[in-house]
């Protein structure tokens, strides 16, 4: 996992060598004055590193520029998004229209709490609706399901179907009006769930007969 092209002060780094990533690396007696800047985008840069592929997630790419969609689409890497970091920051959203066309794999993360109020999944989900309306909230749950799963390389993760182990949320009161609905509510209201199942089992391991029922 490798945070890459989070700020444009990185960008600014790796194209010119200068800019506040250089000063913090004096200010912590770590700049030796050995580095030459690839005048690159970090995407780019990682890629000539051979750093890129579908078991390398990269989180955030915040900022990209001419060329870093085509790499990521050829190199197979996921990209994770982190609503609430950038929330946190008050940045602007990240392209992910632009990366779906592409064909990348997204997910969503929360970052960490250095940069977010809470490690709220659902929390993400509804700030990513909020970040980018015009984003279908089916491609939203998509990314906090079975995207994530994709992007972890565990097969079957974040799907409900034959064959594959039964993790699944359970909500007492739901929209009617089928996927489209349910999606909508899930990303807009930040609904809590009112039991788990992990492997067939509740998430306190009982058996799953033992949850009450929905």
């Amino acid at each position: 996992m490798i945070h890459c092209s989070e700020t444009l002060e990185e960008l600014e780094f790796l194209q010119s060598g200068h800019g506040p990533f250089r000063e913090l690396l004096k200010n912590l007696g770590r700049w030796d004055g050995s580095f030459v800047a690839p005048a690159c985008s970090p995407v780019a840069w990682l890629d000539r590193l051979t750093c890129l592929g579908p078991d390398i997630l990269l989180v955030h790419v915040q900022e990209l520029v001419y060329g870093d969609l085509a790499i990521l689409r050829k190199a197979g890497s996921p990209v994770v998004i982190c609503p609430g970091t950038i929330q946190y920051f008050h940045r602007e959203p990240p392209r992910v229209l632009e990366m779906w066309k592409a064909g990348l794999t997204l997910a969503l993360g929360t970052d960490s709490l250095a940069s977010n109020q809470e490690l709220d999944l659902f929390a993400e989900m509804q700030a990513l609706h909020q970040l980018i309306p015009e984003l279908e909230p089916g491609r939203i749950l998509q990314m906090a399901t079975s995207m994530g799963g994709r992007a972890l390389g565990i097969p079957g993760a974040g799907r409900l179907r034959p064959g594959v182990r039964f993790d699944a949320l359970g909500f007492r009161e739901s929209p009617k009006g089928g996927p489209g609905a349910l999606s909508e509510w899930i990303c807009a209201a930040r609904p809590r769930p009112d039991a788990r199942f992990l492997q067939g089992r509740d998430g306190c391991n009982r058996a799953l007969r033992a949850n009450p029922p929905l």
